[in-house]
């Protein structure tokens, strides 16, 4: 059963940052989202698309919750590439970071 978590579906559990219930088989890690998902991904979140940081799970970033951008593209596993208002290029990567569409 998917679910909506922020903006970005997940399949088969919740998911949050920083490790917070994750409950996603490890194979889906290792080998990334079917094709379909990364279809689905790529009609959802167009080039030109707003969206909002909810939570970035990488300790090096700057982004904070509620930075907002526009998405670049998707690539074919399920990043979506966003140009951030405050000039990061970083991408939401699918099942790890947290977005939403304004």
């Amino acid at each position: 059963m998917d679910k909506t978590v922020g903006a970005v579906k997940i399949s088969g559990g919740y998911v949050s940052c920083n490790g917070r219930g994750v409950t996603r088989e490890k194979s889906q890690f290792q080998t990334g989202p079917s094709k379909e998902i990364v279809l689905r991904l790529k009609e959802q979140y167009p080039p030109g698309t707003r969206v909002e940081l909810i939570c970035m799970d990488d300790p090096y970033s700057k982004l904070k919750p509620g930075d907002q951008g526009t998405v670049s593209f998707v690539d074919d596993i399920g990043t979506i590439h966003i140009n951030w208002d405050c000039g990061s290029s970083l991408g939401a990567a699918y099942g790890v970071d947290m977005i939403r569409k304004l």
